[in-house]
């Protein structure tokens, strides 16, 4: 999967439930791991939200 794929998944809200990245490029890595961070952590909020 391209930066550019994962970038328009999780714009859709799709999230798999493993992801596994390497390269070379760190800021883009780190880049996309704080996306997934704040997408996992908005879902958490969600969640606890609803079952309130």
């Amino acid at each position: 999967m391209t930066g550019e794929e994962l970038e328009k998944e999780l714009k859709e809200g799709i999230l798999n439930s493993i992801y596994i990245m390497y390269g070379e490029e760190t800021f883009l890595l780190e880049t996309a791991v704080k996306k997934l961070k704040k997408l996992f952590g908005d879902i958490q909020l969600r969640n606890k939200l609803y079952r309130a």
